[in-house]
């Protein structure tokens, strides 16, 4: 995955670093957590952590214990870097670490004595930094209404276009092998309604670049005039004019097939190299019809 990342470098860092920056990034486990929320960053560095106070972190699938012993630098060469800053022993073995200020929670103050180590963790709104929306993400109607209305739209396109039809659900990877050499990231409308309703955008914006990438991935396979290629952009430029206006309840009404269609159309203006770059170091290589 390609990030664009917004950097927080310390006033008096030895070193600086660009406001901005690219980097390929792949989650693995045990590796401590370098990506995380805007604002739960913004939050965490805000809490004044001090000797003695208890905190807890929530650690392969459980919430765990401990008690801030002090605060040091990890690295002479950045000293008030907030990587790793704080040394803390765990409650259940008196083990010592180190955290950063986003590893650690506030415990709640009917849990300050006595609290259970290893607790599960098994409603996803206990997270205390889960991401909290922004009021006009979804606006004006909130995501729930938000939601409801798109997935209504998507479905409508799914039974209704037959412009849609290659785009229903995932590739056929036993038809099309290679297809997973030239798209990094598939996706499809079935994808998109189902993340839809797992509330996993976050943002519009996300949305809208999924919907994108739907054609994007439709190009990148196949010959650029070809007809596949030209029902992906009428598909998404459908749902991304639906998406975008709030008052629409009616898909169809944004439907224009014979619409003169540009690339430029398309891209999404979210601010995110991901939308109008190419996926970097991929070789070139013939295209088919699919």
């Amino acid at each position: 995955m390609i990030q664009d990342v917004v950097a927080h470098d310390a006033p008096s860092a030895s070193v600086s670093v660009p406001k901005t920056f690219s980097f390929k990034y792949h989650d693995i486990d045990d590796v401590p957590d370098f990506l995380i929320l805007a604002s739960h960053f913004c939050s965490s560095v805000c809490q004044p952590w001090k000797e003695g106070m208890k905190f807890q972190s929530f650690i392969e699938g459980k919430w765990w214990i401990g008690t801030v012993v002090c605060r040091e630098p990890c690295s002479g060469m950045y000293p008030e870097s907030l990587w790793q800053c704080y040394v803390v022993q765990w409650d259940d073995d008196n083990i010592s670490d180190t955290l950063s200020p986003w590893d650690m929670e506030t415990l709640p103050s009917d849990e300050q004595e006595g609290a259970t180590v290893g607790t599960d963790l098994t409603v996803l709104n206990s997270f205390p930094w889960r991401y909290v929306e922004q009021g006009d993400e979804w606006a004006p109607n909130g995501f729930d209404v938000e939601q409801q209305r798109i997935v209504n739209g998507i479905d409508v396109v799914m039974e209704t276009l037959e412009e849609a039809a290659p785009f229903k659900e995932p590739v056929d990877l036993e038809l099309y092998p290679d297809y997973c050499v030239a798209v990094a990231m598939p996706t499809d409308l079935l994808t998109i309604k189902t993340k839809l309703m797992n509330k996993f955008y976050l943002r519009k914006t996300a949305l809208l670049w999924e919907v994108n990438l739907l054609y994007r991935n439709t190009l990148a396979y196949n010959e650029d005039d070809s007809l596949i290629v030209k029902h992906a952009k009428i598909v998404a430029l459908t749902l991304k004019s639906f998406i975008s206006d709030s008052s629409s309840t009616d898909v169809m009404s944004c439907y224009q097939p014979n619409r003169t269609i540009n690339d430029v159309d398309i891209v999404i203006n979210d601010h995110s190299s991901l939308a109008n770059d190419e996926i970097p170091d991929q070789p070139a290589r013939p295209k088919r019809s699919r």
